[in-house]
């Protein structure tokens, strides 16, 4: 061993502290001190808008330990045009170092008006992100979730997401509870469920599934248009039962069995038809309904309502074009004609075949007064089919061709089942194949399916 100069000894000592001490020590003060900084809770907020597809804002970001992470007052923004989506107001993010799933907490989420939809796509676009790694899992949860558009729905409470993801499948499970109906035991069977499926398996196509069950409660109909645009819009209205699609990456059907209460027909009306109409109904699913592309391909259901009013020229129009007699004709000063009760049965198939059956009283009234005096009765007590566009004739304005071409026509043959004629009638100058007839060149029901 070598001595050392002792100058050269306070040298290397000195040299040692500042690699080993000082360095560091100011390195990391440094760091804590640009971690409590703007520029840093804006790179985190770059960091989420890549992973997010979202604007964010956050007004601070604690590090409370390492692997545990907290947002303050975080606020999201459409990306395009800058709409507020949702606003959190804590958000912390606890980190798994033993492979464990990813925590979650959210405190405090309000969704403003449109902001369901934009989750919902939010996690459509998380699960279609293959893992070819390891299996990635993220566990959310959330203390309280409020809506800004009250009329849509009331808050929920002990809400959670549990999303799976691997480079073969994608799987998120979506647990709620409305505020208020919450169960003592906090079991699945009491909670709203929504799960969702991606599988990416090859050489078999992409494939997406989800379903829906509400069990004992009702949630808002607007939920499942920002599920799937399949669904009708039934605003203000509530929904109970169970949903279904399968194979929805290619246009597969969705599958829909419960009941749809309070919806507002006078509004509908505004939308769909020239003439007036004012109640309120409920709808009961007595078979799975189907609705493929945004149209409806099957419904069989139970129709109750009232009181209400309904146009006259609505009552008349509807009395011819379907074959509905009314026994009762009372005076009116405006148009309007009042009625207690409503009550019919209805079936739509994919053949675009329509039936109708009232079921007020024996004599098949679907409208009554309030002494039991049928204001419109079906043509039939049983369900006998006809064609779907003597409906669209009598719900559409009647001044024009034999099926109007009016917007609201249009409407109502964009959303129904286009009947399928037993025979086409030959063009003037179209060739025919020998042997073969029209018909005979259209899909089967099946094939459609």
């Amino acid at each position: 061993m070598f001595r050392l100069r002792q100058k050269t000894r306070r040298q290397l000592c000195r040299a040692g502290f500042l690699i080993g001490c000082l360095l560091p020590t100011l390195a990391l003060v440094l760091w804590g001190t640009f971690r409590h900084t703007s520029l840093y809770a804006k790179r985190l907020e770059l960091s989420l808008e890549q992973s997010l597809g979202l604007r964010v804002h956050v007004s601070e970001v604690v590090h409370k330990r390492p692997g545990l992470l907290c947002y303050q007052d975080l606020q999201l923004y459409d990306a395009e045009s800058g709409t507020p989506v949702a606003t959190c107001d804590t958000v912390t993010v606890r980190m798994s170092n033993t492979g464990g799933p990813t925590d979650v907490s959210v405190g405090g989420l309000l969704l403003e008006h449109g902001g369901l939809t934009a989750c919902f796509a939010l996690l459509d676009r998380i699960l279609r992100t293959g893992h070819s790694a390891n299996e990635c899992r993220l566990q959310i949860r959330f203390e309280q979730v409020i809506f800004a558009d009250t009329i849509d729905a009331d808050s929920l409470t002990d809400a959670s997401v549990s999303i799976r993801m691997s480079n073969f499948e994608s799987e998120a499970l979506l647990s709620m509870v409305p505020a208020g109906q919450g169960s003592a035991d906090g079991s699945s069977a009491d909670k709203i469920l929504l799960k969702i499926v991606r599988t990416r398996k090859s050489p078999a196509p992409i494939t997406s599934e989800w379903e829906l069950h509400t069990n004992k409660h009702a949630i808002p109909c607007t939920w499942l248009s920002a599920i799937s645009g399949d669904l009708p819009q039934l605003q203000g209205s509530y929904f109970r039962g169970s949903c279904k699609a399968q194979d929805a990456e290619s246009g597969g059907p969705v599958v829909v069995l419960g009941t749809f209460s309070g919806i507002n027909i006078g509004g509908l009306a505004n939308t769909y038809l020239d003439r007036s109409l004012d109640s309120t109904v409920d709808v009961e699913l007595t078979e799975p309904a189907r609705f493929r592309g945004g149209r409806l391909d099957y419904m069989q259901a139970r129709v109750v309502g009232g009181p209400g009013r309904i146009s006259r020229s609505l009552r008349d129009a509807l009395s011819t074009s379907l074959g509905c007699s009314s026994h009762y004709n009372p005076q009116d000063s405006d148009g309007m004609v009042p009625y207690a009760h409503l009550d019919l049965e209805f079936r739509i198939d994919s053949r675009g075949q329509f039936a109708v059956a009232g079921r007020c009283n024996r004599s098949g009234a679907m409208l009554v007064d309030g002494d039991n005096r049928a204001l419109l009765a079906a043509p039939r007590t049983e369900l006998q089919p006809q064609s779907v566009l003597n409906l669209v004739r009598g719900l559409a304005d009647d001044n024009g061709p034999p099926i109007p071409a009016t917007p609201s026509s249009i409407l109502l043959l964009e959303r129904l089942p286009l009947p399928v004629s037993s025979a086409v009638s030959p063009v003037s100058g179209a060739a025919r194949t020998p042997g073969r007839s029209p018909a005979a060149a259209r899909p089967s029901d099946s094939e459609r399916r």
